[in-house]
């Protein structure tokens, strides 16, 4: 499904609110420390086109050599500052009453904590997993946008009574109001050794090479390496099967505008782990060449059918329900974002303790905000990880490795 023209265009470019006091943080950076080339605590001023810095020690959990990626990557498990809900078998009642006929028992692989399915050829893949006593709930990773980047797309939901995990994939159905657009954001991004045409487009993302979602400029990135593990071996063919823990990685190399159609300039490294719950992020941006970065939001989602209200770190809930609703979080360094519709739920956490999660790079004062682009159902939440402020830039240097990670989790109760 494709976005509401006002979001087809182009996501917001700016996330300027009201100030956060610091906390101490661990590093996810290597290489040489960026400079910030006049960038100043100012709020980005760039319009939609029509289409803190703290210092720190540890190391990234990824090592690498300039262009020449070798990649040792290592599950990683967040702690959300919310209060956790409980699992799938001993969450509430959702008030759905089940026909008689419930079935509750099954062999060990139904009573796995996931259904996987792997198409090699076309890369889609689609897992499986309890979301309530009446729903199971089908992340999908495919290809989207103009770049055809592997990205989260519109999730799916089957009917299933059953404590076990479906797998009649072909009745699952797309809910009203899921719409596709990134969930790994693109970049305002330039090669420092070109000339600068400006700087209110992004490449990336699902974002082509016009700025906005659609193809006809042709791409800005693209998406290579994609490797899926179910219960650690991979699925070099089409595969369908249970399995208890997923990994699925990939690279994603985004040009610059000053680039576009001519070199990649950045690679977006991303694994994602899964056990059934919880959906676990680590990306590592690495850059291709000395760049000038100006904007990057990093981890965000489309509302969907969570389209009611928003937390900011288990704050007060606003609502994102109206078509032209915007929230902030007013805090620098939000950690967690509760979207919630009735009973059914989307957490999306970013650790401000590693690396760029501490917002080193925002030189705004919100690291979180959301915009319903004219309806509820087109919404968008974001984290907000890089903005070098109206005007400025960011130089990065040729090798540098910036790294932050997450997780999301979509649940009923």
């Amino acid at each position: 499904m494709v976005l509401a023209a006002c979001m087809l265009l182009c996501l917001p470019v700016g996330c300027s609110r009201q100030p956060d006091p610091g906390s101490t943080v661990s590093s996810g950076v290597t290489g040489p420390a960026a400079s910030s080339n006049g960038a100043s605590a100012a709020s980005d001023t760039v319009e939609p086109s029509a289409s803190d810095s703290e210092s720190a020690s540890s190391s990234s959990e990824t090592t690498r050599k300039n262009t020449t990626t070798t990649t040792t990557r290592k599950p990683t498990t967040t702690t959300s500052a919310s209060t956790r809900k409980p699992t799938t078998a001993s969450r509430a009642p959702d008030n759905t009453t089940a026909p008689a006929t419930t079935t509750t028992t099954g062999t060990q692989e139904e009573q796995a904590a996931m259904y996987v399915s792997w198409d090699a050829a076309t890369h889609v893949l689609q897992v499986v997993h309890k979301y309530s006593r009446s729903e199971d709930f089908v992340m999908v990773l495919k290809p989207t946008g103009p770049n055809q980047i592997f990205n989260i797309a519109p999730p799916k939901f089957i009917t299933n009574y059953s404590q076990n995990i479906s797998t009649a994939l072909p009745t699952a159905v797309m809910k009203a109001g899921m719409s596709e657009s990134d969930w790994f954001g693109p970049h305002v991004v330039n090669a420092a050794s070109e000339s600068v045409p400006g700087w209110n487009q992004f490449t990336g993302g699902t974002h082509g090479a016009s700025g906005n979602e659609s193809a006809e400029a042709g791409p800005s990135g693209r998406s290579d390496n994609i490797v899926v593990k179910a219960d650690g071996k991979t699925l070099a063919q089409t595969t369908t099967q249970y399995a208890d823990a997923l990994e699925v990685s990939w690279d994603t190399y985004v040009q610059g505008l000053n680039t576009l159609g001519t070199r990649e300039i950045l690679v977006e490294h991303h694994t994602m782990t899964f056990d059934g719950v919880t959906w676990q992020v680590q990306t590592d941006i690495e850059f291709l060449e000395d760049v000038e970065w100006r904007i990057h939001y990093g981890m965000q989602c489309v509302y969907g059918v969570w389209n009611n209200s928003i937390q900011y770190d288990g704050g007060q809930a606003q609502s994102i329900a109206g078509g032209n609703a915007a929230t902030e979080s007013n805090t620098k360094k939000c950690e967690t974002m509760l979207l919630s519709k009735g009973t059914d739920h989307l957490e999306m956490y970013l650790d401000s303790t590693y690396g760029i999660g501490d917002r080193r790079y925002l030189n705004t004062d919100d690291g979180a905000f959301s915009v319903a682009y004219g309806d509820a159902n087109n919404g968008k939440a974001y984290f907000c990880l890089v903005n070098a402020g109206s005007g400025s830039d960011f130089s990065m240097e040729k090798g540098q490795v910036v790294s932050y990670r997450g997780h999301y989790r979509f649940y009923s109760e």
